[in-house]
């Protein structure tokens, strides 16, 4: 069960934020992240990973990962609210890496 919650002041085009759940075990995530997303970490420590991401020509993109009881809670920054659900799409992918 993937659960969001979006804010956005404009949606004009204006900065978002999302923060939704993965049912992915904090201890399997560490590779999951290490394996698709290892260039962007920003920081690292035992209870949260950070990323940034710069997309061609003025978009950003923020994410930070921790864990929270059996599953991992992702709370994504966007100076562009449309890229939030692309992003999440991207994401829930590794619900299904996290099963193979």
């Amino acid at each position: 069960m993937t659960q969001v919650e979006r804010t956005s002041a404009n949606l004009t085009g204006t900065g978002a934020e999302s923060i939704f759940c993965l049912s992915v075990e904090w201890s399997k995530m560490g590779g999951i992240l290490e394996e698709h997303l290892l260039a962007f970490v920003t920081s690292a420590s035992d209870n949260e990973v950070r990323l940034g991401i710069f997309l061609p020509p003025l978009q950003h993109l923020l994410l930070k990962f921790r864990p929270l009881n059996q599953t991992t809670v992702v709370s994504i920054a966007s100076d562009d609210w449309r890229l939030l659900q692309l992003i999440e799409s991207y994401l829930l992918q590794f619900e299904q890496t996290a099963v193979q």
